[in-house]
């Protein structure tokens, strides 16, 4: 007589695998802090559309050329555009900034200087890449 042999075949039990992904899915979403992110839109315009001569005395040009920052064909700091200029920019004349970067400057001092004018609060902005 021959005796049969009984295997059990394990089988693998996914219920309780489902359920810690779903515990750990709903503490996710509410340990999770849902900001609105801020993004600053803009349309990049030829620089001569954007300035012109009737409207040069409303518009505050930032230019940067060779890494360093040009206000009104003058070298400056950032530090003193942010104090003579964005601390004060309720209280000027100006209507728009207009940041004129050329190709050869680091993308760090256009966002540095993007930084500051979001920090102020001021929307009217445009961009050229144009060199001056």
């Amino acid at each position: 007589m021959r005796k049969r042999l009984i295997v059990k075949k394990n089988k693998v039990n996914i219920v309780p695998l489902i359920d810690i992904i779903f515990l750990m899915l709903v503490f996710f979403m509410l340990a999770t802090n849902f900001s609105e992110h801020k993004e600053l839109n803009f349309l990049s315009e030829n620089k001569k559309e954007t300035i012109n001569k009737a409207n040069e005395d409303k518009v505050f040009v930032i230019k940067i050329i060779d890494n360093e920052y040009v206000v009104k064909d003058k070298k400056i700091l950032v530090d003193d555009i942010e104090e003579s200029y964005l601390k004060k920019w309720s209280s000027l004349s100006f209507k728009k900034i207009v940041v004129i970067n050329d190709k050869k400057s680091k993308f760090q001092k256009l966002i540095s200087i993007l930084d500051l004018i979001n920090k102020y609060g001021i929307k009217n902005v445009n961009f050229s890449n144009e060199p001056s």
